[in-house]
């Protein structure tokens, strides 16, 4: 140390504490190196240093000591060397850190597509993960609407709800805020500070009033290169994006990417399975409606066949019963004059008996032998069975045309005891 002006290692010496704090706080802003606050009664003196790393603050550097600095030019060299390093060092740290976590990252996202997790969790849980790797951060994610031209809200579990409502439905344009820009050129849109930012003109009230600063936003697309949605990240303060947050934003739009192709897959498979599968229940159906009308039809041919063979039937019944009633007619109208010629003969007999008490032996011998009264007895009882018979027939050749008779439509009583 030469007199008040202390050099670069009694500096180092004078270094109380160097508090590196999370990135992107708000409520310390960066200040230049030469700027510091002395204190009173010889107290020592606080001075706050921005590490920046080109284009956004990664964090802070607090040097205590014991007096005030002179400010002189090579303090704030070595100060900003000193700032430039640790920007470095911390950005690629994280940098690492987020190469050394995706890898867990990309487990559970694709450990919960392999489950068949819907779009919806997947996406929330990916999100989630994300915020845990950006401190401070909110996530969010938008899924385009082809048909209506505008973003649908995918997942963003850690929003204000009226915010993350008030996307879904956002118009993809040239000029629509982060998400509907990146959605619109198809590329990363970075927006610092939503209160100066042109693209932001239309929506900046709508967010301020929600308290979101800045907004990051990267399209994923599929692999014919047409976009599926965006994937946002945004903050309560204004700032810009480390390499470790794109990054981590290469990432999360990869396996955003991965997770709705995976979804839109899966669901055109199982709509196709769906209408393979009614397709072939439509085909069994007719299948079943072919082979039922198929039964039918033979049915109906059989019936048809029986129907014939019992025209057929009834046609040679007719006829038989035509043909027997004619000689049945002959048979019974003749019953009554053979009883008659009967009694005559009977009476003529008994008559010539009566006449010729002495017959000749001829005569006398032939009616021994032929038994007389039997005979006639027999005769008389021959005819009587001849007629019930020839009724018995009359009754079966009417019951034959009753069966088979097509001059009424009106049923017919029929017995089936002469049949």
């Amino acid at each position: 140390q030469e007199g008040d002006r202390p050099d670069r290692n009694s500096l180092a010496r004078n270094l109380l504490t160097a508090q590196l704090n999370p990135s992107h706080q708000k409520e310390r802003e960066p200040i230049s190196p030469s700027r510091e606050e002395a204190g009173s009664d010889g107290q020592p003196s606080i001075l706050r240093v921005g590490l920046v790393h080109w284009p956004a603050t990664v964090g802070w550097l607090e040097l205590v000591t014991p007096k005030a600095l002179a400010g002189l030019p090579e303090q704030g060299y070595f100060l900003q060397t000193l700032t430039q390093i640790l920007a470095g060092v911390i950005d690629r740290d994280r940098a690492t850190s987020y190469q050394t976590n995706q890898i867990s990252v990309i487990e559970e996202i694709l450990a919960q597509m392999a489950d068949g997790t819907n779009l919806a969790q997947t996406l929330n849980h990916l999100c989630l993960l994300m915020e845990r790797q950006l401190p401070e951060a909110y996530c969010s994610i938008l899924l385009v609407d082809s048909d209506q031209k505008c973003l649908r809200s995918g997942a963003a579990p850690s929003l204000p709800p009226d915010y993350a409502a008030g996307l879904d439905g956002l118009l993809i344009g040239p000029c629509a805020g982060s998400c509907g820009t990146a959605a619109y050129r198809g590329e990363a849109v970075f927006v610092k500070d939503v209160s100066t930012h042109p693209l932001w003109v239309s929506f900046r009230d709508f967010a301020q009033s929600h308290g979101i600063q800045s907004c990051w936003s990267q399209p994923f697309k599929d692999r014919d290169g047409q976009v599926l949605g965006t994937f946002a990240i945004t903050h309560r303060y204004p700032c810009a994006p480390t390499n470790g947050d794109r990054l981590a934003l290469n990432l999360a739009t990869h396996l955003a990417s991965v997770a709705t192709m995976s979804h839109r897959d899966r669901t055109r498979l199982e709509s196709a399975r769906d209408q393979a599968t009614q397709e072939a229940s439509a085909k069994t159906r007719a299948l079943e409606e072919r082979e039922a009308a198929l039964v039918d039809l033979q049915q109906a041919q059989t019936r048809l066949m029986e129907a014939q063979k019992l025209s057929s039937l009834g046609q040679l019944l007719a006829g038989v019963g035509h043909e027997m009633n004619n000689p049945l007619h002959c048979i019974a109208g003749n019953i009554k004059p053979a009883q008659a010629y009967l009694a005559v003969l009977e009476t003529a007999i008994d008559l010539y008996g009566s006449a010729c008490p002495e017959l000749p032996a001829e005569v006398a011998d032939h009616l021994a032998e032929i038994d007389v009264d039997f005979t006639r007895q027999d005769f008389a009882k021959l005819l009587q069975s001849i007629a019930l018979s020839a009724h018995r027939l009359t009754d079966i050749a009417q019951s034959l045309r009753n069966l088979v008779r097509v001059d009424t439509d009106e049923p017919v009583a029929l017995s089936l005891i002469h049949i």
